[in-house]
């Protein structure tokens, strides 16, 4: 047994633990009182702290055998009467739902009264499918006599979706109940900590994560006053990976009362993807939520709207062929010749590192072609001091280019040229490109198109207002432009004299819906993303009725134009997405999540570097990268 000493000693070192995991409370004489329920749930962080601090220590049997009882009693989550589509319907207008506005898709409605059976439910519907609005009809169809408070954690580009669904989904007096958690403690505790909270508090997971302790005490506070605390993970994929952050979110998680996730990840890679997702969604298994059961358990824990379930026109996708100019045709060359005799002289035996160093080769590649002017200056870096020579006519042909010759490559001009030609035809027009020198450069050469742009470095609405020093919990690389991510979507959808928006994947693939404006989209360039790649077209080709209740992507085409150069790594990225495109559309047409275990892989098969290198066999490119 524990001495007297050795306990004070486990409550001084564990306190402020179990107070900022809300397992515990400190009485005003500054006890610490162990809540039973999250006890009984995480009795893993006692075992731990006594491992750790307490040489000596014993249970008896029966506290064993009691735990093992009380823990089977709260796994056994209550069974719910199943819902009717009508009684959904019902149970949303009571809670403020403006049917008329938006009224759930047929899918939507199935999915809802499916798992209405369970308090907690997962949506892996494919993207496009608006799970917003699936997640917000959950949490309100199933909710008791009141409508829930809603804690939604998703990316900052998603916070806007949010905003737009809440305010077209409720009637007035619910619109003006959503609030960004932003800002510092005091701003947050003088709307969030009042008799009268927000119905809808909005928050990513890196402010989730650090600030953990925080909306624990808020969901606390819900708790207090009476209300049912609905938690809402979007794009849940975001924490399946990283370990403190699954953590944060799984005991938040704990303190709602209901719980719902969102992922339209076109492709877990793994089933351990699943077990931080599923033991968010039912925290209180999470001691036997793993691999080996993971799949076991969400058989009948969610719902999966697939791709035909829309209803949609499929996109109409086209490709354009320009050829390069003779300058940047004879640097792409000697480019691919110089990394193959390399590759050819290290034979088979190539390092982890080497495949590292071929990665950046391939990035190389994609950007000669796409825009010369994007690699100049890293190719000759790269080059120096071991290949002078290769350096040096690198620099000479481009200082000698023909004045006839548009540095930045005919992707470039023939993209500008098209853009021109849709917006004269009345078409606003979405171009993606990858990398940030060519998003900027079209804004800037469409400006007489009023042409806006979104990449890494345009900030959120989050950060308006705000500086620098107050924010020190992001994870954007930078912030606080003066027009907002925002700002753009909404100039583009709303400004008739805004004709083309430039987008970088990374940056606006997820979280923005645009097929209410925009149904032209032009590929500048593509990489050996497939999943970026097809979050890029469901920005624009995605469920969503108009004015008059029509599917508006069921009755308007949707066009995409692929512009690549013949003879170059361009044709080897198609052949790379048209081989995971074929099983990833697989996937989003089949109902379950098994088939889409390692569907990416090969990243880059030894065929596909074959064919970028001119090679007729594999011998040199043997293993797949």
């Amino acid at each position: 047994m524990a001495s007297i000493r050795e306990l004070d000693r486990l409550q001084e070192r564990c306190l402020d633990q179990q107070i900022s995991s809300g397992l515990a409370e400190r009485s005003s004489s500054n006890v610490l009182t162990v809540k039973v329920a999250g006890f009984l749930q995480r009795h893993d962080l006692l075992y731990d702290h006594l491992e750790r601090y307490i040489v000596n220590y014993e249970f008896d049997e029966g506290f064993f055998e009691f735990l093992d009882w009380a823990n089977t009693v709260l796994r056994d989550e209550p069974c719910l009467t199943p819902l009717s589509v009508e009684d959904a319907l019902g149970a949303l207008e009571r809670a403020g739902w403006d049917i008329g506005a938006r009224h759930p898709a047929h899918f939507q409605l199935r999915n809802i009264t499916a798992l209405s059976c369970h308090p907690n439910a997962a949506f892996f519907s494919v993207p496009g499918a608006g799970k917003t609005v699936e997640a917000l009809a959950f949490a309100h169809a199933t909710s008791a006599e009141r409508p829930p408070f809603c804690l939604i954690v998703a990316p900052r580009n998603a916070y806007g979706s949010w905003e737009h669904e809440i305010e077209a989904c409720f009637c007035d007096h619910v619109q003006s109940s959503v609030f960004r958690a932003v800002g510092g403690e005091v701003e947050l505790r003088d709307v969030m900590f009042t008799p009268s909270p927000p119905r809808f508090v909005l928050v990513n997971y890196n402010r989730l994560h650090t600030r953990n302790s925080f909306f624990i005490e808020y969901l606390r506070h819900l708790e207090h006053l009476g209300h049912e605390r609905v938690l809402i993970l979007d794009e849940s994929h975001h924490f399946k990976g990283g370990k403190s952050f699954a953590n944060s979110v799984l005991q938040v998680a704990f303190h709602a009362d209901r719980r719902i996730v969102l992922s339209g990840t076109p492709m877990p890679r793994d089933t351990e993807d699943l077990v931080p997702q599923f033991q968010a969604l039912l925290p209180m298994n999470v001691q036997t939520i793993d691999e080996s059961t993971v799949l076991e358990v969400s058989q009948d824990r969610f719902q999966r709207t697939t791709k035909n379930d829309l209803g949609l026109l499929p996109p109409d996708i086209s490709y354009r062929a320009v050829r390069m100019t003779p300058t940047q045709q004879q640097v792409y060359e000697m480019l691919t010749d110089f990394y193959a005799r390399e590759a050819n002289s290290k034979g088979s035996n190539r390092t982890h590192a080497e495949f590292s160093r071929l990665g950046r080769i391939l990035v190389y590649l994609l950007m000669q072609v796409a825009n010369p002017t994007l690699i100049q200056s890293l190719v000759t870096q790269g080059l120096e001091p071991g290949n002078l020579d290769l350096r040096n006519r690198i620099l000479e042909l481009n200082q000698n280019q023909p004045h006839q010759e548009d540095p930045r490559g005919p992707k470039f001009t023939w993209t500008a040229a098209r853009a021109r030609q849709l917006a004269a035809a009345g078409h606003k027009v979405l171009i993606w490109t990858s990398y940030v020198q060519n998003v900027e450069g079209l804004a800037e050469e469409l400006e007489d198109l009023n042409a806006v742009y979104i990449h890494g470095g345009v900030g959120t609405d989050e950060f308006a207002g705000i500086s620098t020093d107050e924010i020190y919990d992001t994870d954007d690389e930078s912030f606080g432009e003066e027009e907002t991510r925002e700002a753009v979507i909404r100039r583009f959808k709303e400004d008739p004299s805004c004709w083309v928006l430039v987008a970088n994947p990374a940056a606006a693939g997820e979280g923005i819906s645009l097929h209410d404006v925009c149904h032209h989209a032009i590929f500048l360039d593509r990489n050996f993303d497939a999943t970026k790649f097809m979050q890029a077209i469901d920005r624009i080709h995605r469920y969503g009725v108009n004015e008059s209740g029509e599917v508006i992507c069921a009755t308007t085409p949707t066009s995409i134009e692929i512009v690549y150069c013949p003879d170059t790594i361009d044709e080897a990225v198609q052949e790379n997405l048209a081989r995971k495109q074929q099983r990833m559309y697989a996937w989003l047409n089949d109902p379950s999540l098994a088939p889409a275990l390692a569907a990416l892989n090969p990243v880059v098969s030894g065929e596909e570097l074959a064919s970028i290198f001119n090679r007729t066999g594999r011998a040199e490119f043997e293993h797949e990268a």
